[in-house]
């Protein structure tokens, strides 16, 4: 397991306070599906992103939005940004006074105090600080195999955790459902300058009901895209337990993936990579 006790400055990712024009589409050019929006959007995203990352109660937008768009950006939220840490996902919605129909901002749900926050991104930059020196070195393919064994050995899979759905939750306290598993292992594998995303959508498999939600990865690895599931893999449910990985979603194509794993059009529209190997 990474030692993550060494004390490495808070990187916290800030956004300018200019207006947002066109600067937006280089702003979120690393984030995959955010920089597919379209220049409105991006530029409406970044009201969001803005007030989340310091941690502000709420946000306004400059014109209206209606309720498409808003579920959009804040499903991308979420899942496109994983280094907001403390965002519970939930939110409320603003309705505008003369259109209903019309959205002027949006009330964020955490589950960190801004000083909790900064100080837990501390901690995750100092984790990623020394898988970068662990993985150095590493092929890409190796560097994946690490990422996955070190999460897969490290986290109990626990929907109800504080943090479950984070970053900070599977990786620093070890206890997470797949959200946060998703997106810590999103979160390692970019720290190590390899692309992955987050994707979300419904699971497939038995007793699994219509409405119920599920996340995954796609990396890619020395040129293709593959599907990954940390989370479907045998994870250990309480900590005593002693399981080990099956690889049953380790580097799955689009055809084998679709089986068990129904993509949410909120991905599926920005157009996520083709798996074909």
């Amino acid at each position: 397991s990474i030692d993550n006790s060494s004390d490495v400055s808070s990187d916290i990712s800030a956004v300018s306070d200019e207006p947002e024009t066109d600067t937006t589409a280089e702003q979120f050019s690393t984030k995959y599906f955010v920089s597919r929006l379209s220049a409105k959007e991006r530029s409406d995203f970044a009201v969001l992103y803005k007030s989340a990352a310091d941690c502000e109660q709420q946000a306004t937008f400059p014109n209206d939005i209606d309720e498409d768009e808003l579920d959009r950006l804040m499903w991308l939220l979420n899942y496109d940004c994983p280094e907001l840490i403390h965002l519970t996902g939930e939110y409320v919605p603003k309705y505008s006074d003369t259109s209903p129909d019309k959205i002027t901002g949006v009330s964020f749900r955490y589950n960190m105090t801004k000083g909790e926050y900064e100080s837990c991104r501390i901690e995750l930059d100092s984790y990623l600080d020394v898988l970068r020196d662990v993985t150095q070195g590493m092929n890409e393919y190796d560097k994946e195999m690490y990422v996955y064994r070190e999460i897969f050995d490290n986290v109990v899979f626990d929907d109800y955790a504080a943090h479950a759905g984070s970053v900070y939750g599977a990786l620093i306290e070890h206890r997470a459902r797949c959200e946060g598993i998703s997106k810590a292992f999103a979160w390692c594998m970019q720290g190590c300058g390899i692309e992955c995303l987050t994707v979300a959508g419904t699971p497939l498999w038995e007793n699994s009901s219509a409405y119920s939600s599920h996340s995954w990865n796609i990396i890619q690895i020395d040129g293709d895209y593959y599907h990954v599931d940390i989370a479907a893999d045998n994870l250990a449910v309480v900590e005593s337990e002693t399981t080990y990985p099956l690889y049953g979603f380790y580097n799955f194509d689009d055809k084998h993936i679709s089986r068990t794993h129904l993509v949410s059009n909120v991905f599926d529209e920005r157009g996520i990579p083709k798996c074909t190997t």
